[in-house]
């Protein structure tokens, strides 16, 4: 007999507790919203873009260039103009036809990440 007591007064609890989530979360919605009638100041003199200080610029820097050469045997990778490869492959130079070996000797210019990518992945294949 007592269960029969407690499902009514239990879904009756859980009607009043849903309904008071909400109306809380209702009022405090309308509480959120901007006001529009409020006034903002006016602005009475005009804004002026400050003048370039040449100091504060900083330089673009320059997109990374990558040279691929012929190093000792290997292929490997330069930054531009650097003396030192910052990568060597285990491409050995010899096993490539005569061409692609002219060609590593003087260097072969990748202009960004995504070129460098494609011709080292051109000599693995």
């Amino acid at each position: 007999m007592e269960k029969r007591k407690f499902i009514p007064i239990s879904l009756i609890i859980f009607a009043f507790s849903a309904f008071a989530i909400y109306r809380l979360c209702s009022s405090a919605e309308n509480n959120n919203e901007t006001d529009l009638n409020i006034s903002h100041p006016e602005i009475t003199q005009p804004v002026q873009a400050a003048e370039p200080n040449k100091q504060n610029q900083k330089e673009v820097p320059k997109k990374k260039e990558y040279v691929i050469k012929d190093y000792k045997g290997n292929i490997a990778v330069f930054e531009s103009d650097e003396k030192k490869p910052f990568r060597i492959t285990d491409i050995e130079v010899k096993n490539l036809p005569e061409i692609d070996r002219k060609e590593l000797k003087n260097g072969i210019v990748a202009k960004n990440d995504e070129q460098l990518h494609a011709l080292l992945e051109d000599y693995l294949s």
